[in-house]
């Protein structure tokens, strides 16, 4: 059990106990708001969440395995609430819990990583996919799909700086990446002044406008059927001869409409092996090898998708459906967030790296699993 000590400090047995305070609370919300617990006498929705997150905490590798793990260690049970659980049962609790039970503890880690320093400028915008195999895909959508086309996609924006996921989007089967955008990039997300890196497979018009008129930055690579007119060439670095092209111009033709048109800047460099790499930009402030150098930090965010897949250990959905998918996406992302909380402390003072590395932070967690926290860990988890 948990004690409270005077004031406002708080102690916990265990480094668990305090991960499931932490997200027991906001589970339940999620429960109550979609009236999931009406007709449930056992097994109830925080309790099913809290094993999906300790299934991805300990690294285990399907749901028996978890089964096996919460009938053998009883002091684990006790603290999740589930006692007696069946093999069978896990995967029908999948399917019948709704995955909207997760949003509010979601959105309490993603504001508890908010900084409280000056946010970063630079943001990476990308998507992996988790194989499904084809034919139960599609038994479970109802139609036929191709063995490649048979999958999860999770699209993120990532910052490059402290690796914090912002937002993400979960589709079943394949699309095109830019489809998803207007979730990755709300309204109501203030994003003037920011620069996204993003890939070709965002390659879309409007959304390069829709940018534009958020005041918002972008670099990209240059599709195969864009269309690009200079206006204006800008002088080149003689220090940087692997730039071979640098100029302003309209994206998409003179044959777009006026309020079609966009002007961006275009940017050739020319690789050891002879390539030629082309990137769209609208920053301006940059030298043309800076923006060559810009895109290549896009790779954080392929850094993190590793570290799911790794890591958290997010081999693939943990059920053939599009609520098992959600719920083994959205546990695996829980786990991510509360490794990300914990990596800002780190008992070693020597390592002076602002960001350890998520291996070492879900590596200590899995390690101390029932030693008593300490005090910076509570801190970056909220309790202090």
């Amino acid at each position: 059990m948990a004690k409270f000590a005077r004031g406002r400090t708080r102690s916990f047995r265990s480094l668990y106990r305090a991960v499931v305070d932490l997200c027991r609370g906001p589970l339940e919300e999620g429960a109550a708001a979609e009236n999931a617990d009406s007709y449930v006498k056992r097994y109830t929705s925080a309790d099913f969440g809290l094993a999906m997150i300790f299934h991805f905490i300990l690294g285990l590798s399907s749901l028996r395995e978890l089964a096996i793990r919460l009938a053998e260690d009883s002091r684990l049970t006790r603290l999740i609430g589930m006692r007696g659980i069946s093999t069978s049962h896990l995967p029908k609790l999948l399917h019948r819990r709704p995955v909207e039970l997760w949003a509010p503890l979601i959105e309490k880690l993603l504001h508890r990583l908010q900084p409280d320093a000056a946010p970063s400028c630079l943001w990476a915008i990308d998507s992996t996919t988790l194989t499904l195999g084809a034919k139960l895909l599609a038994r479970m959508s109802g139609r036929k799909l191709e063995r490649e086309n048979a999958g999860a996609k999770l699209s993120a924006v990532v910052n490059l700086t402290d690796k914090r996921l912002k937002q993400f989007h979960i589709s079943m089967g394949s699309g095109h990446d830019a489809q998803y955008v207007d979730d990755l990039l709300p309204e109501d997300w203030e994003i003037s002044g920011l620069t996204f890196l993003f890939d070709r497979g965002y390659r879309k018009y409007c959304f390069y406008r829709d940018l534009i008129r958020r005041r918002a930055h972008f670099v990209t690579r240059k599709a195969g059927n864009d269309h690009f007119e200079p206006e204006r060439a800008i002088p080149l670095d003689t220090e940087h001869p692997e730039i071979i092209a640098d100029d302003i111009g309209i994206l998409g033709g003179t044959a777009l409409k006026d309020h079609e048109r966009m002007l961006v800047r275009r940017v050739i460099k020319r690789c050891d092996d002879g390539e030629e790499l082309v990137f769209f930009t609208t920053r301006l402030d940059l030298t043309a090898a800076e923006v060559a150098a810009l895109y290549q930090q896009r790779w954080v965010i392929e850094i993190f998708f590793r570290w799911l897949k790794s890591n958290v250990n997010l081999k693939r959905p943990l059920g053939y459906g599009v609520e098992p998918t959600m719920h083994t996406i959205l546990a695996a992302l829980v786990v991510y967030c509360l490794a990300l909380l914990l990596a800002q402390w780190t008992p070693s003072r020597a390592n002076k790296r602002p960001v350890p590395l998520i291996a070492s932070s879900i590596q200590r967690l899995r390690a101390r699993l029932y030693e008593t926290p300490r005090t910076g860990e509570l801190r970056c988890l909220g309790f202090l």
